[in-house]
């Protein structure tokens, strides 16, 4: 660890800010990134640690239950958009279809993992 990012970490971690510091990455890319930095110093139990730390951290984010809670509301919104429907109140039917586009979209995106090409 270098000075600057150990006073960085000292500064924002040690205090407390580990939750607005928190943020989802992809592990598998970290890992890639810290082999071949490990492997210089020739330490490879460290290398193993750090693999295993990362590894054994609890998933953060479970997309599947986050697209399948999106799917329920999308069908929700939908069911409404017909009630509208058949009411004859086309403002709300619109709304709600709008809504579920919107749904859609936000699936669409967890689908694609929010990865922004660089």
């Amino acid at each position: 660890m270098t000075a600057w990012s150990l006073r960085f970490w000292q500064a924002n971690f040690a205090r407390g800010k580990e939750n607005e510091m928190d943020k989802l990455i992809s592990a598998n890319s970290i890992i890639q990134k810290l082999i071949p930095i490990l492997n210089e110093n020739g330490d490879m139990y460290l290398v193993g640690r750090i693999i295993g730390m990362i590894d054994s951290e609890p998933v953060a984010f479970d997309k599947e239950k986050v697209i399948e809670g999106l799917e329920e509301w999308k069908k929700y919104t939908i069911s409404w958009a017909e009630k509208y429907k058949r009411l004859g109140n086309l403002k709300k039917a619109r709304e709600r279809e709008i809504a579920a586009t919107a749904y859609s979209e936000a699936i669409e995106e967890i689908e694609k993992g929010g990865i922004e090409e660089e």
